[in-house]
């Protein structure tokens, strides 16, 4: 495994390192837009884009797409999100996406674990810019609309992640995928000391390696990992949370041999990065960095 932080190295500077791999990743996602004539208008949302961000937070990514492209832009996205750098990760989950549009989520390589961005694409028509958001170019002159509306409308409606009728294999493949992409979303929580994220996504995570379990048919896999889980997983100390992280990882690399070997495919160049990650935010739980010195009472945190 690749060099992780260890008490010898100094948290600033790996901090600012993660600052300056999203802030680098960023502008070649401009610089990638606006080579694109269907681009019309790209805003960011979020912690990056309001200023209450931190170095672990990721990057949300809008973009308004001509009507007469969306299409096109759709069918080629897994493209157009390799252009700006090469990803390790990506899923597709369409209750994300925008009406009439798409969404990515994507994980990028870092030197201390992935860098996250979500991928948003929409109509250009139906696009309105949030007054309080970062516009990152506008093109077209789109009107603007109050943010806390704009935040609002852009609820999704529950759908299925893969549209109608997904194959064993996709829907598997979208599962354990799923799996270690929100395994980097408990990391951050346990990172910011939020018992309650962790809680949360804990159980997220443990509830997909239950349902991957059931659907592959995968014989002496007890699909029990939810019900293990302590019922006090909100009051728990940061080793305890990174042990239990550690070994729903552990389990999900079990399930992926033997789900190879029925066609599904796994991130595998991503784990090692995700579990780089996972020492980063091990570090970070018992260190004062940025706003977080104590177990934060709030049931949200800064952006993911």
């Amino acid at each position: 495994m690749s060099a992780v932080p260890e008490d010898t190295v100094n948290i600033e500077q790996v901090l600012r390192t993660r600052n300056r791999e999203r802030s680098d990743l960023l502008k070649r996602i401009v610089e990638s837009l606006t080579t694109e004539r269907s681009v019309q208008a790209a805003w960011l949302s979020g912690s990056v884009s309001r200023g209450n961000d931190d170095a672990l937070s990721d990057l949300d990514i809008h973009i308004a797409i001509d009507d007469q492209a969306i299409d096109q832009v759709i069918g080629n996205r897994k493209l157009y999100v390799s252009r700006p750098a090469r990803p390790t990760l990506l899923m597709d989950n369409y209750r994300n996406a925008p009406a009439g549009g798409a969404y990515l989520l994507a994980l990028y390589e870092g030197e201390f674990g992935p860098q996250h961005v979500d991928w948003f694409w929409q109509l250009a028509s139906e696009s309105r810019l949030p007054d309080d958001e970062r516009i990152l170019f506008d093109r077209v002159g789109l009107p603007s609309i109050q943010g806390d509306l704009w935040r609002r409308e852009a609820h999704r409606s529950p759908a299925p992640p893969l549209g109608l009728n997904p194959s064993r294999a996709d829907l598997l493949t979208h599962k354990i995928t799923f799996f270690w992409a929100m395994c980097l979303i408990v990391a951050k929580y346990i990172a910011r000391r939020n018992g309650v994220g962790v809680a949360k996504m804990t159980r997220v995570i443990a509830r997909t390696l239950d349902e991957i379990a059931e659907l592959g048919v995968l014989s002496g896999v007890p699909a029990e990992f939810r019900d293990s889980l302590p019922t006090n997983l909100a009051d728990t100390s940061a080793d305890a949370r990174v042990k239990l992280l550690r070994e729903l990882a552990c389990h999900a690399e079990v399930l992926s041999k033997r789900l190879m070997a029925q066609g599904v495919a796994i991130p595998s160049e991503a784990v090692e990065q995700i579990y780089r990650f996972i020492y980063l935010a091990e570090t970070l739980s018992v260190k004062p960095w940025g706003p977080y010195e104590r177990e934060s009472a709030n049931t949200e945190c800064a952006s993911q």
